[in-house]
């Protein structure tokens, strides 16, 4: 296709990375590993005057499923949810093999574990909470679906953007 590409073999640094690190969460070798890669794959793109260009989408940010920081310099799919991309890969003509693929962070990470449910739901779910404004009682009310799980992901989506704000300190 013309793609100018660079393979780099980042074990040494994630050696290096996880050795400095003496506990760590189920999920710390894979988001050191995607640290890893994102300052070498910065570092080329500076090297070459390029742009990094983020994959993360609306579902993905609203829940907090990537890793933070590794947002690239131009992120044109930010706004669609995850079922919209879906959408897209089908319209452009992407190989449903790609498309079928289980959305996760590795192989045994996958988003409808982690989530109980699929994208299908989960971003119907979102739009109603971010984007409607509805509360997770109405939500369950007039869609008829389990009210707890809608709450503990409208908290993960509070919690997320109170991670990802800055707050001024009070004196």
């Amino acid at each position: 296709m013309g793609v100018d590409y660079v393979i780099v073999d980042i074990t040494k640094i994630f050696k290096d990375f996880t050795g400095m690190v003496s506990e760590r969460s189920a999920f710390a070798d894979v988001n050191i590993a995607t640290r890893a890669v994102q300052n070498v794959l910065f570092q080329i793109a500076d090297e070459r005057n390029y742009a990094v260009i983020s994959t993360i989408n609306k579902s993905e940010w609203l829940t907090g499923r990537m890793t933070e920081g590794f947002y690239g310099h131009l992120a044109p799919l930010s706004n669609f949810f995850k079922s919209e991309i879906f959408d897209l890969a089908r319209a452009i003509k992407i190989s449903e093999e790609i498309i079928s693929r289980k959305p996760g962070g590795v192989d045994t990470w996958y988003d409808e574990d982690t989530f109980g449910v699929t994208y299908d739901i989960l971003d119907k779910m979102l739009y109603l909470l971010v984007v409607k404004k509805m509360t997770p009682a109405r939500i369950a009310k007039a869609y008829k679906f389990d009210k707890k799980w809608i709450e503990k992901l409208k908290i993960r989506t509070d919690h997320r953007f109170w991670r990802l704000t800055t707050k001024e300190l009070e004196s």
